[in-house]
């Protein structure tokens, strides 16, 4: 994600402690540690004759009281030192108390990639529980700071290469600007020993015990199971949705799948549905839903407060959401594959053919604000469009919503441009 090389950039201008920790012996990490604390505040006797965790994190607090003022210890990969010594979340819970009782001016940051471990860390039986002082889930980049990382690729390449890396900095690193998106995934993923061929495997090897069937449960909702009766139909091991939900649980927290529940859904409706980023147009539409959460205030009246979908029997709605004050709006996006991108031969065979992402009128607005709106949006002329306000659930009747919306705004845009204006 980036959280090492973002901890090294907060610290830089302070006196800091940074050392990444590896699987290694307990005693030799320990000796390790010691060595960089001696090479930021110098050679000590009694650092060198320290033979435990309490013991050096006692001495630095006395460096950051007497000689370094605001001292920050970094200990990255937490979890690795933790599998080592077992005993070392009790003995940082005792660090921590002391370091709040006495109102030290020693700072600590315990950071891991392992997210189930930093977690449960976290979690209300374990030692740690209520010491932090901050505690910060570093997401993925979103796809417009992640593009940054291919200034000169076309748009549609850099949708490509953000649906196949995502938006982890570990992995756009890999990537050469310099050549082809094609040329980029077959030398990282699919050639023999590419850096990241297995790497799915090795994050479910990292992070869970049981692969198999947390393997079988994302296989099936690969496959199309997005609701849990179709997987517990498919997983027979699975008898019940109460035996599914710690899976499913576990999977999201490792942000292998998402669960979505329709915005217009109550908290007690089993309205949710579980989805596997494998898919273009799944992540093209996750793309779009992101835009509106972060930047929506760029191009509407204010900043969205809550963004999701919507859907039901006879429509599905892929981006709604409701604005700060209280405006909603909605719209579709689709990312097709073949087309006359495919006729054209170029890679990757798809081509965008985006419909309006907003904004629907609320009941009462005219069409010409939304159309304004609109226009500031897309950077395109929409022309003249009906009133948008009467198209609501209950006054749908047997008429498709997304044909709906698609007749009202009359706008099917080629190529990429109205996704260049939507997310610049």
């Amino acid at each position: 994600m980036g959280k090492s090389r973002l901890l090294v950039e907060a610290t830089r201008d302070r006196p800091t402690i940074y050392y990444q920790a590896t699987k290694i012996a307990g005693s030799m990490s320990l000796n390790l540690f010691k060595a960089e604390v001696e090479r930021v505040v110098g050679s000590d006797p009694i650092l060198g004759s320290l033979g435990d965790w309490l013991g050096v994190m006692a001495y630095l607090e006395q460096v950051a009281t007497t000689r370094m003022p605001g001292l920050t210890v970094v200990l990255d990969e937490f979890p690795y030192l933790c599998e080592a010594d077992a005993a070392l979340p009790s003995i940082f819970q005792k660090c921590c108390d002391g370091l709040r009782d006495r109102g030290s001016p020693l700072n600590l940051i315990l950071c891991g990639s392992k997210i189930s471990f930093m977690e449960g860390l976290l979690g209300e039986k374990n030692p740690m529980h209520g010491r932090q002082t901050f505690e910060l889930d570093l997401k993925p980049l979103p796809f417009r700071d992640a593009a940054r990382f291919f200034p000169d690729w076309t748009p549609e390449e850099r949708l490509c290469a953000y649906g196949i890396f995502g938006g982890i900095p570990y992995y756009l690193n890999f990537c050469d600007p310099g050549t082809t998106l094609e040329t980029n995934v077959c030398a990282l993923v699919l050639s023999t020993g590419a850096p990241l061929a297995d790497e799915p495997n090795n994050l479910l090897q990292a992070e869970l015990r049981d692969v198999t069937r947390y393997a079988t449960i994302l296989r099936a909702v690969a496959d199309g199971c997005t609701v849990s009766g179709d997987i517990i139909a498919r997983v027979r091991e699975i008898r019940d949705s109460s035996a599914l939900a710690p899976y499913i649980r576990k999977l999201e927290e490792l942000r292998l799948i998402r669960i979505v529940r329709s915005l217009d859904a109550s908290e007690r409706e089993r309205n949710r549905r579980y989805y596997l980023d494998d898919y273009m147009g799944g992540i093209f539409e996750w793309i779009c839903r992101d835009y509106a959460r972060l930047f929506a205030r760029e191009v509407l009246p204010t900043a969205a407060r809550e963004v999701g979908q919507i859907w039901a029997k006879d429509y599905d709605i892929d981006v709604a959401g409701r604005l700060l004050d209280e405006a909603s709006f909605s719209g579709e996006c689709k990312w097709w594959s073949g087309g006359r991108a495919a006729r054209r031969g170029r890679f990757a065979c798809t081509t965008l053919e985006a419909y309006v992402m907003w904004p629907l009128a609320e009941e009462g607005a005219s069409p010409s604000g939304s159309l304004r709106i609109a226009r500031r949006a897309l950077g395109v002329s929409l022309g003249s469009a009906p009133p948008l306000a009467s198209l609501t659930r209950n006054a749908l009747g047997q008429k498709n919503l997304e044909q709906a919306l698609v007749g009202n705004i009359s706008l099917v845009c080629e190529g990429l441009e109205l996704l260049q204006e939507c997310l610049r």
